[in-house]
């Protein structure tokens, strides 16, 4: 658990601060939207749910330096490559800016090879297979 918080924690402070170096006034306040994916029911939501508290966690401890504001929109996709893709599609028409999974292995494959044909900032912070960064041109 600690792991995927410290992952989730890095991946949207990097996110953060990259964006940060574009901006040039260091007051204004920037809304990134972070779509996240991951079961959130089923037999593998304890999975999509740690994630998720992460990432709430994150999103309020950064929003609370007040520089940078980020939004974060999670989705339950039941561990259901079907839903992942129905899930992607809605946050992509929501605003999303970075993808934040999909959680669990086989969604994830689905999904990445979509996100980069979108050229769509993602990281996954517990998909494990080798075929996620082998589909994508991007760096994840």
């Amino acid at each position: 658990m600690k792991k995927i918080v410290s992952l989730i924690l890095a991946a949207v402070m990097l996110t953060g601060c990259l964006f940060m170096l574009g901006c040039s006034d260091k007051k204004a306040k920037v809304a990134i939207g972070i779509g996240g994916i991951g079961p959130l029911t089923g037999s593998t939501s304890k999975y999509g749910l740690s994630v998720k508290q992460g990432a709430e966690l994150a999103v309020e401890e950064i929003n609370a330096l007040g520089e940078v504001q980020l939004e974060l929109n999670f989705m339950d996709d039941a561990n259901d490559e079907k839903k992942t893709m129905e899930a992607y599609a809605e946050l992509k028409g929501w605003g999303m800016q970075v993808l934040l999974g999909a959680t669990t292995t086989d969604p994830c494959i689905k999904v990445v090879a979509k996100a980069d044909k979108d050229r769509m900032f993602t990281v996954t912070p517990s998909a494990s297979s080798p075929k996620i960064t082998r589909t994508t041109g991007m760096p994840m």
